[in-house]
């Protein structure tokens, strides 16, 4: 398979809003969790480092449901071949 840039672009795009919406929601999720766990343990000053770690959670499940996403939506050929592998 031959890649061009005019193939390349979309799924770049793809992966990179995809990865950032997916992002911000597990972040927002997770840093809220976080959040809550320090004022629930009377450390509010810890809410930051908690909310900055379950950041960090969401963003690799978050990147990789955005790759998975972007190559079965924009090369439908790669995907197959990943599937029959």
């Amino acid at each position: 398979m031959d890649i061009t840039w005019g193939k390349a672009l979309p799924v770049w795009w793809s992966i990179a809003w995809r990865g950032t919406i997916y992002g911000v929601l597990g972040g927002f999720v997770l840093g809220f969790i976080g959040g809550f766990m320090a004022a629930m343990m009377h450390s509010p000053e810890r809410a930051p480092v908690y909310g900055m770690i379950g950041g960090y959670i969401a963003s690799i499940p978050a990147s990789m449901l955005a790759v998975k996403q972007a190559i079965s939506r924009h090369l439908p050929a790669l995907a197959a071949i990943a599937k029959a592998g």
